[in-house]
């Protein structure tokens, strides 16, 4: 091996070894548009906020059942027409804490899409 085979291997290396800071400055064009790291975004209200599910009109029934793990709420409402579905007791407190040894909760389906009848007793 020639002393020019050592010389040209020794620049090569060192000037790879400076390509780390190249990574990070100004003169790489992969920075030239923004940072590469995805940001998470947080929601800044509550869900129960955000919610797009109206309320039940009407609650008919409710009974809250007492189990060695808590309690259990079941709710029967009654919406102005039928067809409304997935009806779930949304939690106002936030992170569903007590407040002043409070929970509450607003019950709320989706309603149908397309007129159907009117709800009867």
């Amino acid at each position: 091996m020639t002393p020019r085979f050592w010389i040209i291997a020794t620049i090569l290396v060192v000037g790879l070894t400076g390509c780390s800071r190249i990574n990070e400055s100004r003169f790489n064009p992969l920075n030239w548009f923004g940072s590469g790291q995805d940001e998470t975004l947080a929601p800044l209200d509550d869900d129960a906020a955000n919610e797009r599910r109206p309320l039940v009109p009407e609650i008919t029934s409710l009974v809250i059942e007492k189990t060695p793990g808590g309690a259990i709420v079941r709710v029967t409402g009654l919406p102005g027409e039928q067809g409304w579905f997935a009806p779930e007791l949304v939690s106002l407190n936030r992170d569903g804490d007590p407040v002043d040894g409070v929970l509450s909760y607003s019950f709320r389906a989706v309603p149908p899409q397309t007129p159907t009848r009117v709800s009867t007793r």
